[in-house]
């Protein structure tokens, strides 16, 4: 059915449809964010209640990277369970989180809010004029770690194919870490100085009869 477009004597056709394709943008971007956290909300649930035995699976990460049909990994379904009861514990609403971009929001709900209550609320309101780099920073300051700095790389395909599998094999062998009362991977960074680390000392990776010196201050 097409859409019906009433338009005002001083619009042309384009103008109007213009205004209609406008308006569809509006409502569907609303719908967007109320379906990205109405998936959280469902997979707090789904979690805290096991449901995923219900549906025959041992694990929570088992059915929702082969069976749950959202396209997404155990890593992201955790983030957005992070989102759900975080925001629940703070007394944060729906409409003070759609103001915030979801990396953001990443970034602000990895605080511990039994020790950062005050301060994630404090970021929540702030959030929607800093940078995701300000956010950032902001965070890891409260975590009291140091400032991040990006590194930009152009690699092939089949290269990025490798380092993706030696980041998610470093992973699982080291494990899972706390944030509050939750477990979660190591962060990438982490990965990639894990990945470092072994290769520098492992002597066979060294020039023979010479050692890499640490940089002095």
């Amino acid at each position: 059915m097409k859409d019906t477009v009433v338009m005002e004597s001083s619009q042309s056709p384009k103008e109007a449809r213009a205004t209609v394709v406008r308006t569809k943008l509006v409502k569907l971007s609303a719908s967007i964010e109320d379906g990205f956290f109405d998936i959280c909300e469902l997979l707090a649930e789904a979690q805290q209640h096991d449901y995923h035995h219900v549906w025959g699976f041992e694990r929570f990460q088992d059915w929702i990277e082969t069976a749950s049909g959202l396209d997404m990994s155990g890593r992201q379904a955790f983030y957005m369970i992070q989102i759900a009861n975080r925001a629940k514990q703070l007394g944060l609403t729906r409409d003070q989180l759609k103001l915030i971009k979801i990396s953001k929001l990443k970034q602000i709900f990895s605080l511990d809010p039994d020790q950062f209550a005050a301060e994630i609320k404090a970021l929540i309101e702030e959030a929607p004029g800093l940078s995701l780099d300000e956010v950032t920073n902001r965070v890891r300051a409260l975590k009291g770690q140091s400032e991040q700095i990006f590194m930009t790389i152009k690699v092939e395909r089949s290269i990025k194919d490798t380092i993706d599998r030696a980041l998610e094999l470093a992973k699982r062998n080291y494990g899972s870490v706390m944030l509050g009362h939750d477990a979660t991977d190591i962060s990438t960074s982490q990965c990639m100085e894990l990945l470092c680390v072994s290769y520098v000392q492992d002597p066979n990776n060294s020039p023979e009869g010479q050692e890499i010196a640490e940089e002095q201050e």
